[in-house]
């Protein structure tokens, strides 16, 4: 079985106290998700860039950032997020209008 490394870096704005981010799988058959990693909210300073990695098998899976007022950008400072797999970057944002935002991510799979 080959695997793909997933790694996430989050940059937390003024307010970090208000960040957390996780990955999680996403079971075809409907089964409980498994969180690889959670870094909780509460946990993280302001103005600081966090990375995780994971090793995974193909499949699909879940990478939520979460942010007690909103997003990570503009006014609060210079936080984003960046998700890659295997170096190759699929995902980057930053400032969002709720308190989640989740990305869906396929490992494995040819277009």
């Amino acid at each position: 079985m080959i695997s793909k490394k997933i790694s996430a870096k989050v940059v937390t704005d003024k307010f970090g106290k208000e960040t957390g981010f996780e990955l999680s799988t996403k079971p075809e058959d409907g089964s409980q998700p498994k969180k690889l990693y959670e870094v909780t909210a509460g946990s993280l300073a302001s103005e600081t860039a966090y990375t995780r990695r994971a090793c995974v098998p193909k499949g699909k899976y879940v990478f939520t950032v979460k942010d007690a007022f909103g997003g990570l950008c503009c006014q609060w400072g210079k936080g984003s997020y960046t998700v890659s797999v295997d170096d190759d970057v699929l995902i980057t944002g930053g400032g969002f209008m709720a308190k989640t935002k989740s990305h869906e991510i396929m490992v494995g799979y040819e277009p």
